[in-house]
């Protein structure tokens, strides 16, 4: 009797639970535990409900407890190490992806697109391309685990720009042309531009989108902007706002969305994710809109035939130098491809730490998953160039720390001369910069976002240029702020800076002094500007010109 009481309070709350009803299913789940205190499947949806609400604590004894009284279900392994893999405890989320894997092997394209997001946040990219290559002979139409594919070959220093635009290429064969349809526009009217982006949140995209939606002409463009989670925060809030049409589209599928699109007659559509993390790049293979462009959130080419243009500018990419690895066609903005927003309340610059203490500390405040082998080397051969010098680390997780202590001690370098952190809270992030005196940018995946957090709190970042648009992005934000000296195009090039510069501390001082004003004096923060040039550039890709 209990067994049937338990079994039908499982199908009601396991309806609920699809229904979005969490509160009413979470009651039905804890009365059948009530029953049968081993029922694997409620422990497992408990979890679940717990997961969602960001009780990661909870949600992770849940789904121990259920693999506990039932090992033999691959879900239950990859829900826990989908958790702990957002807690940055790697090792043990790839164990749960492994057992998985052992449990469901035919099934086995997700785990191996997780263990390969695994690898590259440990920087494993060679590691991870392999795993991602494993997932997609068994998936080859997953878009999702193909864009997350080529968004880690942007992590590569083994692949060259030919070879990675062929793989983006390779997208557009297998999740582009076939959904190509042609759509028209009627360009006697008001400009309908769209913005479609996952990341109308606390993400790093929102510095730059958020200025561009306050300085938009209203008179000119009916603005539109269609969100891809459901998740909402603050800054959600504020870019809300800003739009006059404000699309929630979570719950909407490719062809929903697309057909909405058009629907709304947009006549320019920008995408702002590229192959980053919950894109919706199939929606743009289906060509809903007659311009359409990518921007901001990837610095490559989305390999799409439907995508007709990619804004960037002349220093991330030179003209001649990057048209034949992109399937759009290049549109360089005047100044900059970056509009920075103000970050809100922020301590002031501090003086520069080197003159208290004698010696330079550089920076390193980019993910951990940019920092490949080959940077990591030349910032060691400066390290042992440059007397007494240091270098402060921020987000490397806890078990990744040693690792990277083994790496520089290989090389010479004593532990005593790094500084570690994990993530760290936003301010505690910006407190940080109080304590280097220069940045080390990333390569070949370069900063952006920290590039100018790290200017606005007076700290100049030394970059490494490569053969990639995507290694150039600090290199353009330097560019226009007439820092040239500044961007190395050499590892030999990049160490004799870091020494000219660490050597010169009255020098580095008075720049520190004066950064955050140089950059509020930029095109980097002139959004009025810069958002009529951005309007101008939309108006001439509608004409075709």
């Amino acid at each position: 009797m209990v067994e049937a009481d338990a079994n039908a309070l499982m199908r009601e709350a396991f309806a609920l639970h699809q229904a979005g009803s969490l509160p009413q299913a979470e009651a039905l789940y804890r009365r059948i535990l009530g029953l049968q205190p081993c029922n694997h499947d409620a422990l497992y949806l408990l979890g679940l409900i717990e997961q969602d609400r960001g009780n990661s604590g909870q949600a992770i004894a849940l789904f121990l407890q259920a693999i506990r009284h039932h090992d033999r279900d691959p879900a239950f392994h990859q829900s826990l190490g989908d958790i702990l893999y957002q807690l940055d405890r790697w090792t043990e989320a790839a164990a749960s992806y492994e057992a998985a894997l052992k449990l469901a092997p035919a099934l086995s394209a997700p785990q191996l697109a997780s263990l390969a997001a695994i690898h590259r946040s440990q920087g494993r990219i060679d590691a991870s391309l392999a795993r991602f290559r494993e997932a997609l002979a068994l998936a080859p139409g997953e878009a999702d685990i193909f864009s997350s594919y080529l968004f880690t070959l942007n992590f590569s220093t083994s692949m060259s720009p030919a070879e990675v635009f062929t793989e983006h290429r390779r997208y557009d064969k297998l999740f582009g042309a076939p959904a190509r349809r042609a759509t028209r526009s009627n360009p006697s009217r008001k400009i309908r531009l769209g913005y479609v982006s996952p990341d109308f949140n606390h993400h790093a995209v929102s510095y730059f989108i958020e200025p561009v939606l306050a300085h938009h002409d209203p008179a000119r463009f009916d603005v539109s902007c269609y969100y891809l989670q459901a998740q909402e925060d603050d800054v959600t809030a504020r870019l809300k706002a800003l739009s006059p049409h404000w699309i929630e589209c979570a719950a909407l599928s490719d062809d929903q969305l697309a057909a909405r699109i058009e629907a709304d007659a947009i006549d320019v559509l920008v995408d702002l994710a590229g192959h980053t993390a919950n894109n919706r790049l199939p929606v743009f293979a289906r060509k809903p809109a007659p311009v359409q462009v990518t921007w901001l959130g990837y610095l490559n080419t989305t390999g799409l035939g439907a995508m007709d243009y990619r804004l960037t500018d002349a220093y991330a990419d030179p003209p001649g130098i990057s048209e034949r690895c992109h399937s759009e066609t290049l549109v360089r903005l005047p100044d900059s491809q970056w509009c920075y927003r103000h970050p809100g309340p922020t301590p002031p610059v501090s003086e520069l730490p080197a003159l208290a203490s004698g010696a330079v500390c550089f920076g390193s405040f980019n993910k951990y998953q940019k920092l490949s082998t080959f940077l990591l080397d030349i910032w060691a051969r400066m390290l042992l160039q440059v007397t007494g010098a240091r270098v402060l680390f921020v987000g490397v997780p806890q078990e990744e720390q040693q690792r990277l202590m083994d790496v520089f001690g290989e090389r010479g370098v004593g532990r005593q001369r790094l500084e570690m952190h994990g993530h760290v809270t936003l301010d505690k992030f910006r407190e940080l910069h109080h304590r280097v005196d220069i940045a080390l940018d990333a390569h070949p995946y370069s900063g952006a976002t920290t590039t100018c957090d790290s200017l606005w709190m007076g700290v100049p970042t030394l970059t490494l240029t490569g053969a990639s648009s995507i290694s150039r992005s600090t290199s353009s934000l330097l560019h226009t702020l007439g820092m040239e000296d500044w961007v190395a195009r050499a590892p030999a090039e990049f160490i004799e800076l870091g020494k000219r510069h660490a050597g010169n501390l009255q020098r580095l001082s008075a720049l520190r002094a004066g950064l955050r004003e140089k950059l509020q004096a930029s095109p980097l923060m002139d959004a009025a500007c810069f958002t009529r040039n951005l309007e101008n550039a939309y108006g001439n890709m509608l004409q075709g010109r």
